[in-house]
């Protein structure tokens, strides 16, 4: 009988620890925020305290012979280790509980997706450490033949159906920073969270167990080497299978199947045209060659005071100020005649740049409205509704007025016609008790549409969470991710889901508010949003959602530091939203801007 050391012991249970808390890092949607920041504080101190068990391994770097097994196992060890602390760096650069004092360290947009992609490439290497230590850790134990093949047929099995898992929950889009958030189900069990995560972890080990028996029979003399074939046979068995299940069993929601494994057409890092002009040029072609723009300077050198023909008027006010507020409100002379519903966005904590309730608050009161949201789709602390409606409490929005999760009741259809991606449009069943709404949204950009204004707070913010995941995937499914992979399809989908609306609920019956302040490149979705680089602008309002969305990006294409923002929206390719809403006739991209100030 074996006697292991103190040491090795003490090494074992460390091994063991982080396993679990890599597991439980893995399960966000099941510990919450606070506890994956401490949990990953946990897993940071516990590297720490493995690399100090191991420091023999740094004093031997440089001496003996590099083998394959030892080559291949050092350049592993060291991704491993560099991906777990740019993990923990981004992490801590995001913290909003265990150490909010290092909150900014870097950029919050950058961190954000780099915290995903390397969380998810340590997942990976962590499951191949495993693998290439388990020959090793096993060399001692007496199998019989039997029990040799059992474990191989089963080793086999769980690998391959964890490369099927990996597929599904679409791992890969995490690793090559396809996605700018993660997209969790929270629906799912907890239990099957942890197993789903234990048996993709599998995956990798197992690979990681192959690859060490291949690599340490190559360093061998030839006389003593043993044939390769084995091995190599049960690593492609595992990835046959695992195909095999992806095929035969693509996910239920759509979210990976033969047809949707595509890169997206625009990636947030180049632009659309795909040439190297940069975006301080393309803003300045913008303002020159703008048609609107045009228009407008025409109306005003000829002094007629008029709107040029058909164009919807857009006010204007610098004044960003519960004043200013009701001021361009007024300016549109609308009242509603019935129950008012406002539409925000409650903003994702910690520090979003959602639009504040000392701001928003004597428009609300003025019309007695109703505040009125729906649940996220992408998790966070506003997908279910007692988490929102908290959120909602600490931003202060029910000091103000009665808030309304329409969708906490379920949810309704209402029909879309005239266009092309979209059939019906799915809302919180709560919208059918208003009978007019205010559309007060902060201008600012996108990391899915490129820019969020008056037709994202509609298309995305009324819709359920299941009509979120429909609007965003082009009405091709409404459960699981809300990625999707072309991304002019779901801008068009967002535009017909306006149309909808606004064809229910009757043209007449809603304004549209736009705040451009605190113009950040990321959406009040993102809790660590990066810091504008643009000054704050001013309020503008229309009855036209077009016309108002059309006139925020034309100022953006005008403001001083605009380099940020203007190529979010350009490599997302987010005019596209406007260029179909016009085709389909929800609005014009012409239009009268209107200053009120004095």
């Amino acid at each position: 009988m074996s006697i292991v050391k103190p040491n090795q012991t003490v090494k074992r249970i460390v091994d063991a620890a982080m396993t679990v808390l890599l597991l439980c890092l893995m399960a966000y949607q099941v510990t919450g925020e606070a506890a994956h920041e401490w949990i990953g504080m946990g897993m940071t101190a516990l590297v720490i305290v493995h690399q100090i068990l191991n420091r023999k391994w740094y004093g031997a770097l440089f001496k003996g012979k590099y083998l394959p097994y030892r080559t291949a196992s050092t350049v592993l060890n060291i991704l491993l280790l560099l991906s777990i602390a740019v993990t923990a760096f981004c992490g801590m650069s995001m913290s909003g509980y265990a150490v909010p004092f290092l909150y900014g360290m870097a950029p919050v947009s950058f961190v954000r997706r780099m915290h995903l992609s390397m969380s998810h490439w340590s997942f990976v290497l962590m499951g191949l450490h495993l693998g290439m230590h388990l020959p090793v850790m096993t060399a001692g134990w007496k199998w019989s033949r039997r029990a040799r093949l059992a474990a191989a047929v089963l080793a086999v099995c769980a690998a391959g159906a964890g490369l099927w898992l990996f597929l599904r929950n679409g791992m890969p889009d995490y690793l090559f920073f396809r996605v700018p958030f993660a997209f969790l189900d929270y629906e799912k069990a907890g239990w099957l969270v942890f197993l789903e995560n234990l048996v993709m972890l599998s995956t990798w080990a197992f690979a990681g167990a192959q690859a060490a028996v291949i690599l340490q029979n190559a360093g061998k003399k030839a006389h003593t080497k043993r044939s390769l074939l084995l091995p190599a046979a049960v690593l492609l068995a595992s990835v046959a299978l695992g195909i095999v299940l992806a095929l035969l069993l693509p996910s239920s929601d759509g979210s990976w199947s033969p047809e949707n494994t595509g890169w997206p057409a625009q990636q947030e890092e180049t632009t659309r045209s795909g040439d190297a002009e940069s975006a301080e040029t393309r803003a300045a072609d913008r303002e020159e060659t703008s048609p609107e723009k045009a228009e407008r300077e025409e109306s005003a050198e000829s002094g007629s005071g008029t709107e040029p023909s058909d164009a919807p008027v857009v006010y204007f006010t610098s004044d960003i100020s519960p004043e200013g507020l009701v001021k361009i409100y007024e300016a549109l002379r609308w009242s509603p005649s019935g129950k008012t519903a406002v539409k925000i966005s409650t903003g994702e904590p910690p520090a979003s740049n959602y639009l504040r309730p000392e701001l928003i608050g004597d428009l609300v009161k003025n019309v007695d409205g109703t505040i009125v949201e729906c649940n996220t789709a992408y998790g966070g602390s506003r997908s279910s509704s007692a988490m929102h409606r908290q959120v909602a409490e600490d931003h202060g929005f029910t000091a103000i007025a009665d808030f309304d999760l329409m969708d906490e009741d379920g949810e309704t259809e209402w029909p879309v016609s005239g266009g092309t991606r979209l059939e019906k449009n799915i809302v919180g069943s709560h919208a059918e008790n208003y009978s007019d709404w205010i559309i007060l949204s902060h201008f600012k950009g996108h990391a899915m549409a490129g820019f969020g204004g008056a037709i994202k707070n509609v298309g995305i913010g009324i819709s359920s969470a299941s009509g979120k995941v429909y609007v965003h995937t082009a009405g091709t499914k409404t459960k699981g991710s809300i990625w999707y992979n072309d991304q002019d399809a779901w801008l068009e989908a967002l535009a017909e889901m306006v149309y909808g609306f606004r064809g229910h609920v009757g043209a007449e019956h809603i304004i549209y508010i736009n705040v451009m302040n605190r113009l950040s490149v990321d959406c009040d979705c993102d809790g660590t949003p990066a810091e504008p680089d643009i000054h704050d602008i001013g309020i503008l309002a229309s009855c036209d959602p077009v016309a108002l969305d059309q006139a925020c990006v034309d100022l953006i294409y005008q403001a001083e530091g605009n380099a940020a923002l203007v190529k979010r929206m350009e490599s997302l390719h987010a005019v596209h939203t406007l260029e179909h809403a016009e085709e389909i006739g929800l609005g014009s991209r012409t239009y009268e801007l209107v200053s009120i100030d004095d």
